[in-house]
C-alpha cells in the first residue's frame, strides 16, 4: 500500500472509500455535533451527506484524494449563479437516504435554509469552492492537504 501515490482525481468506485475519510474527520466540529448530537447517528448521517455531496461533485464539481487507501481528500463544488439551477439538493437527497431523527431533520432543514440565504447575501454569482477537505489524523503534517489544494487550484 503506497501513501506517495500523490493527488488524483476521484472515480466513482472511490466514492464510498472518500466518503468514510471525510466522515472520520468531519463530526469532530461544534456545527457537526449540534446538526446530530447523537453519537450513534453520527457517522452514518456524514457518510450519507458525504456520499451526496461526491456524486454533486462528479457532476458540476471536482474532487481529489491522496493515497491507496485514501488518506486525504478535497472536494470542490461549483454553485450556479443565484436563480440558475441548482442541480442536486445534498439536504434533499439526504432526507430519503438516511434514516434521522426528527429533531436532526429539523436541524438539517434550519441549517440549509440559513445557508442558502448566506449564499444569496454573500456570492450570488457563479463559484467554485472548496466544500471540505479532510486528512486522516495520523497523516496529517506530512503535505498531502497543501497538494490536494494545489490540485483544485490549478
Amino acid at each position: 500500500m503506497s501513501l506517495a501515490s500523490g493527488v488524483r482525481t476521484i472515480c466513482p468506485e472511490d466514492s464510498a472509500e472518500a466518503a468514510d475519510v471525510l466522515a472520520r474527520v468531519m463530526p469532530d466540529g461544534p456545527l457537526e455535533r449540534w446538526l446530530v448530537p447523537d453519537p450513534g447517528e453520527s457517522l452514518a448521517f456524514h457518510r450519507a451527506v458525504f456520499i451526496q455531496l461526491l456524486k454533486q461533485a462528479q457532476a458540476w464539481g471536482c474532487t481529489h484524494v491522496w493515497g491507496d487507501p485514501i488518506v486525504g481528500v478535497a472536494l470542490w463544488l461549483e454553485r450556479p449563479a443565484i436563480g440558475a439551477a441548482e442541480g442536486m439538493s445534498p439536504a434533499g437527497d439526504l432526507r430519503r437516504s438516511i434514516e434521522l431523527s426528527t429533531s436532526a431533520r429539523d436541524r438539517l432543514d434550519h441549517f440549509t435554509k440559513v445557508m442558502q440565504r448566506s449564499r444569496e447575501r454573500a456570492r450570488p454569482d457563479r463559484h467554485a469552492y472548496l466544500d471540505s477537505l479532510a486528512v486522516l489524523p495520523k497523516h496529517r503534517h506530512q503535505g498531502i492537504a497543501g497538494r490536494l489544494l494545489d490540485a483544485g487550484h490549478g
